[in-house]
């Protein structure tokens, strides 16, 4: 058995990767310490990575079906950095102010951050949107899945324009992308692209063509100018693209969007039906707003909680302790996450209950 065979990875980020690619990254540095030298230290202008690069394109393209209008940009800075990139590339006029929708902590920072460049107006989700203010914006941004909270919100009216920003880091692979609706999404890569390093921006060329960054607009956060270099204005996180085409080809060996989908509902199925079923734990999310990604849950108090924690790290479940600012237990069922694991979950579940009632 492999080593990596004993750990289960709950973790919300960086996720598990799969062990193919695990292989395949420990044999490609073999490879680097027999020969010298290897794609990761050579040119990012070379023709061996040029090729790379095209390959993990056209794979993106075909597994998410994006369509021929929209650009793929491969950047730096993490999703974090782009809600700042957002407004300063978006954000051309405050006669028409952008909208932020309000789900949960993700949606919440990214409304901060774009307050420094600018007024915006925020509303609550789920609830009433005034559609003909959503209609005027100059874009609206949201996150559809909440990593944090454990909330998916997906229910935006249908508008008059695309000038639409998703925040998909934590569910690119998780759910159709309805881009009749969608002018920009990003989405980090260190849930289901593999290592931290890059993060993925799909643009509505149309739409990138018409804006006007800000002038303060850093040259490697500026859309239009990355879109021009092919996103190698500046030297890439060559491993982090490495690793993101390798998940790719295994995604499509698997089945592509089809299996990622079918593989997280059915996951998220097995363990919300175990705690609904319990007395012992709670989920804590209403039933109609679930994430079927990030499973958010309780024990009977926070020192049971603690310990539910530690007793699932002895049993090599990790990753599981809630996010510091919700508490409680968080399971996150990214594209490596199998009905078998989540089965072997339970049994864990299952058995610090016992245990715990025993005491």
């Amino acid at each position: 058995m492999d080593d990596q065979d004993l750990i289960l990875n709950l973790s919300p980020g960086p996720s598990a990767l799969p062990h193919d690619v695990v292989k395949q990254l420990r044999d490609f540095l073999n490879s680097r310490l027999e020969t010298g030298s290897s794609l990761i230290e050579i040119s990012h202008r070379s023709s061996e990575f040029k090729a790379a690069h095209t390959r993990i394109k056209d794979l993106l393209r075909r597994l998410l079906l994006i369509p021929d209008d929209y650009t793929m940009l491969f950047l730096q800075g993490g999703a974090r950095a782009h809600t700042s990139a957002i407004p300063m590339n978006f954000m051309t006029t405050q006669a028409k102010l952008p909208v932020y929708l309000n789900s949960g902590v993700w949606s919440a920072l990214a409304a901060q951050e774009a307050k420094r460049y600018g007024d915006i107006e925020t509303y609550s989700v789920p609830g009433v949107l005034p559609i003909e203010r959503l209609n005027d914006a100059d874009y609206c941004h949201y996150v559809n899945n909440e990593t944090i909270d454990g909330i998916y919100w997906d229910k935006l009216p249908k508008l008059s324009h695309r000038r639409v920003i998703c925040d998909m880091t934590s569910s690119l692979l998780s759910c159709s992308i309805p881009w009749s609706r969608l002018g920009c999404i990003y989405a980090s890569s260190q849930k289901y692209l593999g290592l931290p390093g890059v993060t993925l921006v799909i643009l509505d060329r149309k739409w990138l063509a018409r804006i006007t960054p800000m002038p303060q607009t850093p040259s490697t956060l500026n859309y239009q100018q990355q879109d021009q270099s092919d996103s190698l204005f500046n030297t890439p996180t060559n491993i982090s693209w490495l690793t993101a085409l390798w998940v790719l080809e295994w995604i499509e060996s698997k089945g592509g969007l089809t299996y990622c989908v079918n593989n997280a509902t059915h996951c998220a199925q097995l363990l919300y039906t175990f705690l609904d079923q319990s007395q012992f734990y709670q989920a804590t999310v209403e039933s109609h707003l679930r994430s079927k990604v990030n499973i958010v849950f309780k024990t009977r108090n926070v020192q049971s909680d603690q310990d539910c924690a530690d007793y699932l790290a002895q049993k090599g479940v990790i990753g599981v302790k809630g996010h510091s600012l919700k508490g409680g237990l968080r399971a996150s069922l990214y594209s490596t996450i199998t009905p078998e694991l989540i089965h072997v979950f339970i049994e864990h579940l299952k058995a610090f209950e016992e245990q715990y009632d025993a005491i």
